[in-house]
């Protein structure tokens, strides 16, 4: 199991974590602003894998693959809490992590990639961002 995280910071995953417990999960996710789009992933290997994504002004996300399919929530996920207890309950091979909410198939997903809701999200926070940067130099 592998803890990855793509953060402002980072500009693809970084292990964070090459073995994590349902502890050190939380304290990582929880370490984390959660200010701006954050990505999390709790790994199993390639094609197993769940990711937790989005900010607290923007909302959150998850999506997972088990083997060639790939699904996404169709309800956004309450809150930090609710990721972390995906991510805790998935690093243990549970299944209730699954019962969060409704999932929808989610075509066309490659590895590494974002979600199409995070990089709606990741669109708007650029978009943000360049107008705030724009306004500071103008």
């Amino acid at each position: 199991m592998i803890l990855e995280a793509i953060s402002p910071e980072y500009e693809k995953y970084t292990t964070v974590d090459t073995e994590p417990t349902p502890e050190s999960i939380r304290a990582y996710v929880e370490s984390l602003p959660w200010d701006d789009i954050t990505f999390v992933r709790i790994k199993k290997d390639e094609t197993h894998w769940v990711e937790c994504s989005g900010s607290h002004p923007d909302g959150f996300s998850v999506i997972y693959q088990e083997g060639t399919e790939t699904f996404i929530t169709q309800d956004e996920p309450e809150g930090l809490e609710q990721l972390i207890l995906t991510m805790q309950d998935f690093s243990i091979g549970g299944n209730d992590w699954k019962s969060i909410c409704r999932w929808s198939p989610h075509g066309g997903r490659k590895e590494g990639s974002k979600s199409g809701c995070a990089a709606v999200i990741a669109f708007a926070f650029l978009l943000i961002s360049g107008t705030l940067l724009l306004d500071k130099i103008i």
